[in-house]
């Protein structure tokens, strides 16, 4: 079973915790943290689910206990696959907003050139306009 403590408890503690273990049906490196740690504990030696009442507040594992105290993330496998992801979808990003800069430098210099060839006089769809929408009046 898992260890039951409070928010406030100290890290170095809890890292004693883990490290020492105790005697009992609790062992291993996860804890969960509650308001009521007395109750959930009454609750999970007698084979019960946590009451509410408990104000069940998250887990905690060894690794969290390290990686605060070291200041600094542990990257395990599972860290490194999501590490892989990020950079797979920041290259994606990347690409695409350069995709899109470029077809804004195109568009812009279309648009320019037809300026200047049309005598002032943007042509869009076949048909020459001065520029603005004639609904919205936005320029085109």
């Amino acid at each position: 079973q898992p260890y039951c403590v409070s928010p406030d408890m100290n890290m170095i503690d809890l890292l004693n915790i883990f490290q020492h273990g105790r005697r009992g049906k609790r062992s291993g490196h996860l804890a969960i943290v509650c308001r009521d740690p007395k109750l959930a504990r009454s609750a999970l030696e007698n084979d019960a689910p946590i009451p509410h009442a408990a104000q069940v507040l998250g887990i905690i594992t060894l690794e969290d206990v390290i990686e605060v105290l070291l200041q600094e993330p542990i990257l395990d496998e599972s860290d490194a696959m999501e590490v892989a992801e990020m950079n797979r979808a920041k290259w994606a990003v990347g690409k695409w907003r350069g995709m899109i800069q470029r077809k804004k430098a195109l568009r812009v210099a279309e648009t320019t050139t037809a300026t200047e060839e049309d005598g002032g006089l943007l042509r869009v769809g076949g048909s020459y306009h001065n520029g603005y929408d004639s609904i919205s009046r936005e320029f085109v």
